[in-house]
Parts: C-alpha cells; structure tokens; sequence
C-alpha cells in the first residue's frame, strides 16, 4: 500500500465510523432530537437505553480507523520515496485522528482498550483489559495531538483533511472535557491568531449553509468529513435525518423547535428545517442544513439514500469561541 493510499484508508474507515454514528452519537442523544416513527433502534439512542446489541453502541469501526491509523504511525518512518514535510504531514493526519477516535471512546464507553500498535499477529490475544479515560486523555489524546502539531505542515490548510487549526480545535475540546481551563485558553488563544482568518461572522443563511454544503468557501469550517457517494457510497446521514425515498430516524423534539421558532430573525431557522412546519405536530423529520438547494424550487434537495453527500461538520471556528469563553468565564475572565 502506497503511503498516499495508507492515508486514505484511514479517512475511509472515519467515513464508515461516521456515517453510522455522527448522529447517533451526538444530537440524537440530546434534547434536539427525539425518535421518529416506532423503531426500537432509534428509540433506545433517544432515551439512552443501549444495550450491548444496539449497533451505534458497537466500537468495531471505531477501532478500525484506530488500527489504520497505528500501521501509519508505524509503517510511515520507512518510507524512503516521501520528503520530509510529506512524511510528517501525513504522521500528523495518523496521530490527531487516532486522538479523535480515542477523545470520542472515553466520551462514550469511559474506559476504553488502548491500542498503539497495529494488530499483526493472530497468535496475539486481540483483547485488551480496558484503561481509565483520565489515563487515555493523558496518555495518548493529548500527547497524539502534541506530536500532530510539531509535524503537521502549517502551510496546507485544506477543510477536508487534518491540519493545524483542527489540531488546535480538537487539543481545546479536550482540555475542557478535563477541565484544564487554563491549557483550553491557550490552545484557543494559538487557534485564534492562525493566519487562517477563520471567522464566524455569516450574514446571511446563504453563508451559514455553506458551513454544511460548501464548507471549502466557508471562514468558520475548519474540519470537515468530505463525501462523495460516487467514491465512498451512501453515508447513513441521510437515514437520520431525512432523505426522499425512507423515514427519517430522529425528528426535532417539539420544545427545542417551538423554542427555535419564536426567534423568527434567526438566519440558522430558515437553513434547519421546513419554515412552512407549523407547529411541532407536523414532525420535522428532514433537516435541511446537509443538503444543496434545487435551483428550481430554491428549497433543499433530498437525496434517495443511496447517494447523499452530506458532509459532516467535525469542527467550526464556533466550536472553539465558545469553548474558550466557556474557559474565560470559569477562570473569572470576564473580558478575556
């Protein structure tokens, strides 16, 4: 396997994580989102009733993503054909989305195995007993992230791939799930003076979409999972959230809309969902903010499952001001 090709195995087994899981694992277990229809799948992620048998409850992509990244971290130093600054901006990629899928396993198993090396003989025992999350944050996730920064090539900043303000993003989020208040103002402080110019300054719902559909025009896209259903197949997405031709899994919880509805000013209302809805008893199955306007009826265009694109948002220079004033306010900073 080509070194180009042993990095985008690992975006393809982060796709497959992903597409099963982005939802499930995140607005789908908050008061967003309740179930939608009578499925017992959907309706043991909204009520956080899992069992060991409930697929989004299952790690298995998770820790392939983390194998592929391991052979990287491994195999990369050999390669003898790749410059320096290639080398190390493809490590930089291995360690910070081995960090991503280890921060999202303590965020949701707690204890997690730790693998740092990649699994290669089958005489091997391929269990593991599993380590604390505090020993995982500090002994991988931060150290992954640390190393990601020395080797990433400053100079590329493409949103559908690792890179520095990314690096800076996930090193923020992660101080303060530990509450290391002071290390999450410098991180954001160094993510802010990028000379990106990343900005959070949409001023029209046209700018807030290009967030989710043309994230590579966007100054508050930072990183982005790219798709493309031609080369990556269907992702999932469009199962949660709504597609032309299947129910939806989850719909807007019918406070949290009611809520949204009362701000009519709000530039982000007429990109989420069907202005036209009502009344919460419509159930907003179909979100909207994945999907490029159809030139005809300047509404969204819903893919048939098997060909959504919907690119995934994995962070926003959002993401990051509000971490960091979250930090500001719980160290007395008022003015930070």
């Amino acid at each position: 396997m080509g070194e180009s090709s042993g990095n985008a195995a690992i975006y393809d087994a982060l796709q497959k994580t992903l597409s099963d899981s982005y939802i499930d694992w995140g607005d789908a277990r908050s008061d967003n989102f309740t179930f939608s229809g009578t499925g017992d799948y959907q309706i043991l992620v909204t009520m956080n009733g899992l069992t060991s048998l409930t697929t989004t409850a299952n790690w298995n992509d998770l820790y392939t993503t983390i194998s592929r990244a391991n052979a990287s971290i491994k195999n990369l130093p050999n390669v003898k054909t790749l410059s320096i600054i290639d080398r190390d901006h493809y490590l930089a990629q291995a360690h910070a989305i081995r960090a991503y899928m280890y921060f999202y396993a303590v965020r949701l198993w707690g204890a997690v195995p730790v693998w740092l090396t990649p699994y290669e003989n089958v005489n091997d025992d391929p269990k593991k007993p599993r380590s604390p999350a505090d020993s995982v944050i500090n002994s991988v996730i931060i150290p992954d992230l640390t190393k990601a920064l020395t080797l990433v090539n400053k100079n590329i900043n493409l949103v559908y791939e690792i890179n520095q303000g990314a690096i800076l993003a996930m090193l923020t989020d992660v101080h303060m799930w530990k509450k290391d208040y002071a290390a999450a103002i410098t991180s954001s402080a160094q993510f802010s003076a990028l000379p990106y110019k990343y900005d959070v300054t949409a001023a029209t719902h046209l700018d807030y979409r290009n967030i989710f559909t043309n994230p590579a025009t966007s100054k508050e896209a930072v990183w982005t999972l790219n798709w493309d259903y031609v080369k990556d197949g269907g992702n999932e997405i469009a199962l949660r959230i709504g597609s032309s031709g299947n129910t939806s899994n989850y719909e807007i919880d019918s406070v949290a809309f009611l809520k949204f509805e009362a701000d009519r000013n709000d530039i982000r209302r007429a990109v989420a969902y069907d202005t036209n809805v009502v009344n919460a008893l419509n159930d907003v199955t179909q979100i909207w903010k994945f999907y490029d306007l159809d030139p005809i009826t300047a509404k969204p265009k819903y893919p048939i499952r098997a060909e959504s694109n919907a690119k995934l948002p994995l962070y926003r220079t959002a993401d990051v001001l509000l971490l960091r004033a979250e930090a500001l306010n719980k160290t007395g900073d008022k003015a930070g």
